[in-house]
């Protein structure tokens, strides 16, 4: 079908279907996914509280980059298709480590940096701060804000694909922060391709 308007469904559903099948093929009977629904309120909640902190740390910015380690760094990914999608602003997903040599010097006062983590994103939010860059921390780690840095503590999960799920929540509401705040609420794709989606067949 058509392209209606970025989603963020898409990608949250993918994680859940991915997630239970996984478990459902390697017969594991721990239903990592049960609490997901209870836990996702509480994360959409916290999360949403920290908004309009975001939105007056995080105007007008010219490029924001998104970090994260292991299954993270797809987390960081869905975050920065998402905030070009939505918000139009230019974004890339950096590994934590690969971002710490050489791509985090063009980060300054006019970027933003997300990052999603509890090990070595931390200091390096902590030093964005402390470089005058705004930087959003989701982490399920005990971090206190800077003056730029916003941190959103999110539950732990065992299971990497339920971390993944209360993870990306947070650069969800995010990029609609920052594309209400564009004046692109709702949004449509600009650019139509021929040739990245099924055609729906015809009625005979």
């Amino acid at each position: 079908g058509s392209d209606a308007t970025p989603s963020s469904t898409g990608y949250t559903a993918t994680l859940l279907a991915m997630g239970m099948a996984f478990e459902k093929l390697l017969g594991d009977t721990s239903d990592a996914f049960a609490a997901i629904p209870k836990l996702v309120s509480e994360v959409l909640a916290t999360a949403g509280s920290r908004m309009e902190r975001l939105g007056k740390l995080f105007p007008a910015r010219r490029a924001i980059d998104c970090v994260g380690a292991g299954a993270s760094l797809g987390t960081a990914d869905g975050a920065s298709l998402l905030l070009r999608e939505a918000a139009r602003i230019p974004a890339s997903a950096y590994d934590t480590r690969h971002y710490l040599h050489g791509p985090m010097e063009s980060m300054d006062g006019t970027t933003g940096v997300v990052l999603f983590g509890a090990g070595r994103e931390v200091e390096l939010a902590q030093h964005l701060d402390r470089i005058g860059c705004p930087a959003l921390l989701v982490t399920t780690a005990d971090v206190a804000d800077g003056e730029l840095l916003t941190v959103v503590k999110v539950p732990k999960a065992d299971n990497l694909i339920a971390q993944g799920i209360l993870d990306i929540l947070t650069a969800q509401l995010f990029a609609a922060e920052l594309s209400d705040a564009a004046g692109l609420t709702d949004t449509k794709f600009r650019y139509r391709m021929s040739d990245t989606k099924v055609p729906v067949p015809e009625a005979v």
